[in-house]
């Protein structure tokens, strides 16, 4: 465990940018937020993930029309996806609702099958 926390770390060490594709980014992705490092957020493939409990963690399911779903946590505390779209331009990560109001913006630092690198602007 030792050891792949420091390999996580020194590999994020350096530049951060990946020139990511949007077909790099399609499928669910969670957010790993116990390896979270200098900024950055480790988000993994959903569908592969073994995770802790959490009360809350942020997953993204992008589609290849430039549509995503998102969570979101409520103000009674429940967790609900809701729909919005996506764009990626220059490794700057941008997801709105459904009305086009900026929800997140990420640069996008890696992106692999099984994890993707973000920074959030």
């Amino acid at each position: 465990m030792k050891i792949s926390l420091l390999f996580f770390f020194v590999s994020t060490l350096g530049a951060f940018n990946c020139n990511a594709q949007l077909g790099d980014l399609q499928g669910k992705w969670t957010h790993a937020y116990e390896q979270d490092a200098n900024g950055r957020q480790l988000f993994v493939n959903g569908e592969q993930a073994t995770l802790p409990p959490a009360r809350f963690r942020q997953v993204f399911v992008f589609q290849s029309n430039n549509k995503c779903k998102y969570t979101s946590l409520a103000a009674n505390d429940a967790h609900q996806m809701r729909s919005g779209s996506y764009k990626l331009k220059d490794d700057i990560l941008v997801i709105k609702d459904l009305k086009g109001n900026k929800i997140h913006e990420f640069r996008v630092g890696s992106a692999t099958a099984h994890e993707i690198m973000l920074e959030k602007l």
